[in-house]
C-alpha cells in the first residue's frame, strides 16, 4: 500500500468543498487498489446550514489523521478478502497398515469426492507420514490435498465431508486437517 504523503507545497489556496473561506491541502492519499485520490485539507470551516447542527472550527492534525485511518481501514477491508489453507492428510494403509490403498482406489476415491466439490482446481502431493504411539514409531505412505480459497464456511464443510467420506471408505480412524489464515497474492 503506498503511504500517504505529506504536501510541502506553500501554492495559492484552493477552495475546500463544503468549506467557508480556503484552505491548503496537507494530506494527499492515493489508494492502489482503487482509482481514488483523496485529499485532507487543514484549518477547513464547514459552512453552517439548517441541515447542520453545529460546525467543525480549526480541524487538528489528529482528527485528520483519524480521518485518513477510517479511510486506510474501509478501503483495505472492502478490497482484501481473506484466504484460508486447509489441508487433508490421508493415510494410504488399511487394516492397521496392513493393506495399501492401490492408486486406482485412490484415483476413483479422487474422481468421486474430491474433484466434484473443487471443479476449480485442487493440489495433491504425495507425502510420508510419520507418528508415535508410546515407544514406537510408525510410518505411512499419504497423500496431501491441499485447496487454497477465500473464506467461507462452505469450503470448511466440504473438507470435512471429504475427510468424512474417505474414512468410511478406507476404515481409517482419522484424517488430519489443517486450516490456516494465509495471505495470497496472483502474479499475473
Amino acid at each position: 500500500m503506498r503511504r500517504a504523503r505529506r504536501t510541502t507545497t506553500t501554492a495559492n489556496a484552493t477552495r475546500c468543498p463544503l468549506a467557508v473561506g480556503s484552505c491548503r491541502p496537507v494530506w494527499v492519499l492515493s489508494l492502489p487498489s482503487q482509482p481514488v485520490f483523496f485529499t485532507i485539507y487543514a484549518d477547513v470551516k464547514i459552512a453552517r446550514n439548517s441541515a447542520n447542527a453545529g460546525s467543525i472550527e480549526n480541524m487538528s492534525h489528529s482528527a485528520l489523521l483519524t480521518i485518513l485511518a477510517t479511510i486506510l481501514l474501509i478501503s483495505g477491508c472492502a478490497t482484501q478478502p481473506r484466504w484460508d489453507r486447509y489441508e487433508l492428510c490421508f493415510g494410504l494403509t488399511q487394516d492397521a497398515g496392513q493393506t495399501r490403498i492401490s492408486d486406482q482406489q485412490w484415483r476413483q476415491f479422487r474422481d468421486e469426492e474430491i474433484l466434484p466439490r473443487f471443479p476449480d482446481g485442487v493440489t495433491l502431493y504425495d507425502a510420508q507420514g510419520y507418528w508415535r504411539n508410546g515407544t514406537n514409531t510408525y510410518s505411512e505412505p499419504s497423500m496431501v490435498l491441499m485447496v487454497v480459497a477465500p473464506v467461507d464456511i462452505r469450503t470448511a464443510r466440504k473438507m470435512a465431508d471429504i475427510a468424512k467420506a474417505y474414512k468410511k471408505q478406507f476404515h481409517q480412524e482419522s484424517v488430519l486437517q489443517i486450516r490456516s489464515r494465509v495471505r495470497v497474492e496472483f502474479n499475473e
